[in-house]
């Protein structure tokens, strides 16, 4: 029984540290990652800025390239397990919802990232 409650209690203090493992990176499908982070890399050297669209309804993960506030390109990545949990974590909207009466589209728009110096993409 002792065992047991040591277990919880690990698992416990854990879930947090699991949790903010998370990154923009670990939303993307396995067998989009490359491609991530050749965006991410170009994203890094020509200094742009980009947003990031989750579209759960769909599974999507879309990334717009802004330069000088004008989106230059845009990449379509199929959304991981992970997704959710991300996108819950670094909502834009505040978490509020949309006025009553107001019909907003599907998806949930999230701005991760104005620099990459301070976020760990991998």
């Amino acid at each position: 029984m002792h065992l047991l409650r040591s277990i919880i209690a690990l698992a416990t203090l854990l879930a947090p540290l699991a949790i903010a493992a998370l990154t923009l990176g670990s939303a993307i499908h396995e067998d989009d990652v490359q491609r991530f982070n050749r965006l991410m890399k170009r994203v890094e050297d020509n200094g742009e800025q980009y947003e990031t669209v989750y579209r759960d309804d769909r599974e999507l993960v879309i990334i717009y390239v802004e330069k000088n506030g004008k989106i230059t390109t845009y990449q379509v990545f199929r959304a991981s397990k992970n997704a959710p949990a991300f996108f819950r974590m670094h909502p834009t909207d505040g978490g509020k919802r949309p006025q009553k009466g107001r019909k907003v589209g599907k998806g949930r728009k999230v701005v991760t990232s104005q620099s990459l110096g301070s976020r760990g993409l991998e």
